[in-house]
């Protein structure tokens, strides 16, 4: 269980563009004090350097991986103002502040069979 949330400052792996101007899916190589995110939660990310955007952004954790090197998270975002739009520009290599993992996640109960998932929109992330 994650109850642990960090400021960290994480390198983008990649950041890729899946629909045209809309959607991007990025990549992002954290410390190993990452606390393991429960499915659900989210974490704020923000540009270093970037005073114009003085707030965070919220976005949902897509993908986790804690390999050898260290952990990954991917962030699917849209691309709906300022924020994000200057979120999509930026390259591999390039770092960011991330502060998380937040909220209430929810468990998985493997000996469950049938369940019903409802999402709309950017709102399937953390599902």
């Amino acid at each position: 269980m994650s109850d642990v949330m960090s400021l960290l400052v994480g390198q983008i792996v990649q950041n890729r563009e899946l629909v045209p101007r809309y959607f991007f899916l990025m990549s992002v190589k954290l410390p190993e004090s990452l606390a393991t995110p429960l499915p659900g939660q989210f974490v704020m990310v923000r540009m270093r350097d970037r005073r114009d955007l003085l707030l965070g952004r919220p976005l949902s954790i897509y993908a986790f991986a804690r390999d050898k090197t260290a952990p990954v998270i991917g962030l699917l975002y849209r691309t709906t103002g300022k924020g994000t739009f200057a979120l999509s520009r930026l390259k591999s290599g390039e770092d960011l502040e991330i502060l998380g993992p937040l909220g209430h996640g929810f468990d998985i109960f493997p000996e469950m069979k049938k369940i019903v998932l409802l999402a709309g929109g950017i709102g399937v992330v953390p599902l």
